[in-house]
């Protein structure tokens, strides 16, 4: 095995990918905290009490100011990200795999539905990436951890349930 080969399986290895990420996101806090952006609003938890010329926080037009709309955009959050994470796997992993791969002909599911989920699947998934992209333009971690915790509810058994099913290596 020649060197750039060498070096192609050892970038191409989950692990190796999975490294770099952790380097890269660790170095990218320390570079955050270092420029500031964590002594701004990113950490702070509940209302914010900001007047709106001082940039009060607000998501999709409502106006995060008291406990009430905050826990409730944390539903939101929460809510939107379980069914973001539910949809994609189930649809991903079901008629997008026999629609989309080229070498498969039979789709074993009805056409209707086939097609109906087709076609509605971009406009469910572009707003569920409106209200995903609204939560993280608050720049506040109070409005992300939801989203977080939805993804790990659903998304975390799901893979579980399919390393059951495998064979590994060692």
């Amino acid at each position: 095995m020649g060197f750039f080969a060498y070096i192609g399986s050892v970038l191409n290895h989950p692990r190796t990918a999975l490294l770099i990420m952790l380097l890269f996101l660790v170095g990218y806090l320390i570079f955050a905290n270092y420029g500031g952006a964590f002594k701004g609003k990113f950490l702070r938890f509940g209302p914010d009490v900001n007047s709106p010329e001082d940039g009060q926080t607000s998501f999709m037009g409502i106006k995060l100011d008291n406990w009430k709309n905050v826990i409730a955009v944390y539903f939101i959050m929460f809510f939107v990200t379980i069914l973001k994470t539910y949809y994609s796997s189930v649809v991903s992993h079901s008629i997008e795999m026999y629609v989309l791969n080229t070498l498969v002909e039979l789709v074993p599911f009805p056409k209707f539905w086939t097609y109906l989920i087709s076609i509605v699947d971009p406009f469910i998934k572009v707003l569920l990436h409106i209200l995903d992209f609204y939560a993280v333009a608050t720049f506040e971690l109070q409005y992300i951890i939801p989203k977080f915790i939805g993804e790990y509810i659903v998304d975390l058994p799901y893979v579980l349930s399919m390393l059951k099913h495998k064979k590994f290596i060692s």
